[in-house]
């Protein structure tokens, strides 16, 4: 078993470890749901997915944004408020 790897075996060793790696890949993807026989489903649902996760963050920044100005009117009203009762 010591004798010299040939270009005919190097190139069946290196097309062996490409097969098994794809099909361990597939498996791998297949175990995850996603459906390697139509890879532009795959890419839409993706892309649908990076919307969505967009629409989310930008409906969060408003939320916080509504938050913080709610606070701080009611905390300009609570001042007014008590200003008005001093002075009068």
């Amino acid at each position: 078993m010591n004798e010299p790897l040939t270009p005919k075996m190097i190139e069946q060793i290196t097309q062996a470890s490409k097969k098994g790696s794809e099909k361990g890949i597939e498996a791998a993807l297949v175990r995850f749901g996603i459906n390697v026989e139509n890879p532009l489903e795959v890419q839409r649902d993706l892309a649908f997915l990076t919307k969505q996760r967009k629409a989310s963050e930008q409906v969060t920044t408003l939320v916080k944004r509504t938050l913080i100005a709610t606070i701080v009117t009611g905390a300009l009203g609570v001042i007014l408020i008590g200003l008005k009762q001093v002075f009068h």
